[in-house]
């Protein structure tokens, strides 16, 4: 019976890992995790007999008498790159756990608190668990503290399978449909964060393939499946700093920060003040105010000057436009042209629709 620190230890590891359903655990994959945690608790390393007898503890020996399940996958050497049959284990329950026990009441309380919260989820498609566990935990009645908008896609059942996911470190395979596509996809993917913007949500993730980030909007997520004969490759970056020089979600590597200055209107400076475009937004005000407004003439003093830093992107262009006439960029050049000829775009586009409803051509400047 294992009685020391270590023995406890192993059993804790591999109490949360046989009830792991987002990766398949072979006993050597077993050895590996374990050894790698007690290396950081200070413990000595065992050996695959010893997690072998830990095994057969918690299923024959011990007072648990844990029901395990042996099953096969197939997956890839990490070495070789070879396909091969990897034997596993696992409890047959995923629910079950050696060291399950009732809430108190302080936790019952908290976990209450929890559950009027995500409530706000209720109705969405894969989070149909919240109502029993609302009753579960007679919280039914109360008025959750948060309201979270219902705007997700039709995709939106994907968007917990994600989180489960990201949590559980664990790969997928994606398949992925872009509009212009006759047919989806597939990733491999190591998914890392779940990101909203503008109404829409998104995963970022690893591709394996293309050994690189990518943004896959879930409106376009056909399927997600866990991969358990992939390797999960961990971020090698800060993600949240990714989003740091841009606006959205679409980052090119290529891209260089650039200082963007625009006016805004009278009419539009409040808003564009209160909410900026981008985090790096700063007011531009003493001489060099006065140097543009000399510079650029045709526009009203009364208005306020702008400076952002970030990468270009198509989700940029499209705040800067948003305002219409009430933002004018003037510089950088490459900046001001694209959206220079967007707006002629757009009034030809709009030339000839004009011109089809009255039947003349309109004097456009």
């Amino acid at each position: 019976m294992p009685t020391n620190k270590n023995a406890l230890t192993r059993l804790f590891l591999l109490d949360k890992a046989l009830g792991n359903r987002f990766h398949a655990f072979s006993i050597s994959d077993l050895t590996a995790l374990v050894n790698d945690h007690l290396a950081e608790y200070g413990l000595k390393p065992v050996g695959k007999r010893c997690i072998e007898k830990d095994i057969d503890y918690l299923e024959n020996s011990g007072p648990f008498n844990a029901e395990l399940e042996r099953y096969t996958v197939r997956a890839t050497s990490k070495k070789s790159g070879a396909a091969f049959t990897k034997h596993c284990i696992r409890y047959a329950d995923k629910a079950y756990s050696i060291f399950s026990k009732q809430l108190s009441d302080k936790q019952l309380l908290l976990l209450k608190e929890c559950v009027s919260t995500l409530q706000s989820f209720d109705g969405f498609p894969h989070f149909e668990w919240i109502t029993p566990l609302a009753e579960l935990c007679n919280s039914g009645g109360k008025a959750a503290s948060i309201h979270v908008s219902k705007n997700l896609t039709a995709n939106s059942r994907l968007l917990s399978q994600a989180f489960n996911l990201i949590e559980e470190k664990a790969v997928a395979t994606l398949r992925y449909q872009k509009y212009q596509a006759d047919k989806p996809s597939e990733y491999i993917v190591s998914p890392y964060l779940i990101k909203e913007y503008n109404g829409r949500w998104y995963l970022i993730g690893y591709n394996h393939s293309a050994a690189k980030i990518y943004t896959f909007a879930f409106d376009r997520i056909k399927s997600l499946q866990v991969d358990t004969g992939h390797l999960y490759q961990p971020s090698s970056d800060e993600l949240s700093e990714r989003f740091d020089d841009i606006v959205g979600v679409s980052y090119y590597d290529e891209e260089p920060v650039q200082k963007i200055i625009f006016w805004v209107s009278p009419k539009a400076a409040d808003y564009v003040a209160t909410l900026p475009i981008h985090e790096s937004q700063t007011p531009i005000r003493g001489e060099r105010a006065a140097d543009l407004f000399n510079k650029f003439q045709h526009l009203s003093r009364d208005g306020q000057f702008f400076s952002i830093e970030c990468k270009k992107n198509p989700e940029l262009i499209k705040a800067l436009c948003s305002r219409g006439e009430n933002i004018v960029v003037v510089t950088p050049k490459p900046i001001v042209d694209e959206i220079v000829n967007r707006i002629n775009s757009m009034a030809t586009a709009y030339s000839k629709c004009y011109s089809n409803i009255n039947n003349e051509k309109p004097q456009c400047e």
